[in-house]
């Protein structure tokens, strides 16, 4: 059966319902889709056009060791102890490698999924810490009835804000509005760009900043590892800037988005952006999507949309998306290089079924590093289905 298009003003009532609890941007979808109908916005678009070069080593600053290390822990404890840090996770994605289940239920250690991993983890470091959970139409009501069946994972529920982001509909090549072989429309999340938005209209955050919040800490769920580190926050503080990126070792093979000066600016450049005669290999590290940003910084931000082609039962349909690295092209900031094996971990990305035995392993070991004790503390009977 071959689909069928429409315009956004030939669907339903009950279409037009759902796009607007949701916070579909009607004005935006409109202007997008007319820039891909007159030529504007194609794959080609994507691609910078200035000279890039790679960052020098003085442009990133190294992880603590020895003395440093326990100062900038100390300032992190500090201000982690107070109130003053908040974490986000990034859960609205819709893990279509994993067969389109919500990916922070995925069980990644014995009685823990993903997201109830970075609860508790984050219950350890303070409980005065607000949690926020950036879902997406795809994941809100399942994350929610996750974290009700297991209780939280031992988390206050009053520090747990559920977060959703906004929605969009997928077009195909022309420019028409892709419906599925069943008659339906193809929503979607674009892109954890959303997050500075989502967090700018929610009360829980605004009321973070009143009560002397200062800086949050932003991940993917589907990074296990990427937990609340005091001494990420001290590096943060010590730094001075608004914005501070975790990057991390390139190993062979591996291409993704890395700091680029561009114009004149040190900035996270996504991987899609480079041209394809570009030599990717020149860049050292590469960006692991995890920020640590003063709350003066989240509003919404002149990010780019981005043009992303997708299959969906077996047709090619477009995407516009925004990327959160993109805010470093707006404020100031600093680029972390962490680890990426041993006990500061810093990134363990689960993008396929095939990541995560070794995952699994991995998280095993920095649980048994942290003393976590899931079973004493009741957790341990709790199913992460």
């Amino acid at each position: 059966m071959t689909p069928t298009h429409t315009d956004l003003e030939e669907l339903t009532h009950e279409d037009l319902a759902f796009l607007d609890e949701n916070r579909f941007d009607h004005k935006i979808f409109k202007q997008l889709r007319e820039e891909l109908i007159q030529g504007q916005r194609h794959a080609g678009s994507n691609l910078v056009t200035s000279l890039l070069h790679a960052p020098r080593a003085d442009d990133l600053t190294p992880w603590p060791t020895s003395n440093r290390l326990a100062r900038v822990l100390a300032a992190g404890h500090d201000q982690c102890n107070s109130g003053n840090i908040g974490i986000v996770i990034l859960n609205g994605g819709m893990a279509t490698r994993f067969g389109h289940v919500v990916k922070g239920a995925i069980e990644i250690a014995p009685g823990l999924s993903l997201i109830g991993l970075r609860l508790a983890l984050t219950a350890q470091a303070s409980p005065n810490i607000p949690i926020f959970v950036m879902n997406s139409f795809a994941t809100a009501k399942a994350t929610q009835e996750h974290l009700e069946a297991n209780h939280y994972f031992g988390v206050d529920p009053n520090q747990v804000h559920l977060l959703t982001q906004s929605i969009s509909l997928r077009l195909d090549p022309s420019g028409n509005i892709f419906r599925t072989p069943d008659g339906r429309i193809s929503p979607y999340a674009p892109g954890h760009g959303d997050v500075f938005e989502t967090l700018a209209h929610a009360p829980a955050f605004r009321e973070f900043v009143a009560k002397g919040g200062k800086s949050i800490m932003i991940s993917n769920v589907d990074n296990p590892v990427a937990t609340l580190n005091p001494a990420v926050i001290g590096m943060h503080l010590n730094q001075g800037h608004a914005v501070t990126v975790e990057v991390t070792d390139r190993r062979a093979g591996e291409t993704g988005g890395s700091p680029a000066w561009l114009d004149g600016r040190l900035c996270v450049v996504e991987g899609f952006r480079f041209p394809p005669t570009f030599d990717q290999t020149q860049f050292s590290v590469f960006n692991t999507n995890t920020i640590t940003i003063d709350v003066g910084a989240v509003r919404a931000q002149p990010l780019n949309w981005y043009y992303v082609e997708k299959k969906v039962d077996g047709h090619t349909v477009i995407q516009f998306e925004r990327l959160m690295g993109e805010i470093t092209s707006f404020v100031s900031s600093a680029y972390l290089r962490v680890p990426r094996s041993g006990s500061q971990n810093r990134f363990l990305p689960i993008k396929t079924p095939e990541d995560l035995p070794e995952a699994r392993t991995v998280v095993a070991e920095f649980i048994e590093g942290r003393r976590l004790g899931w079973a004493s503390r009741g957790l341990a009977s709790h199913s992460a289905a």
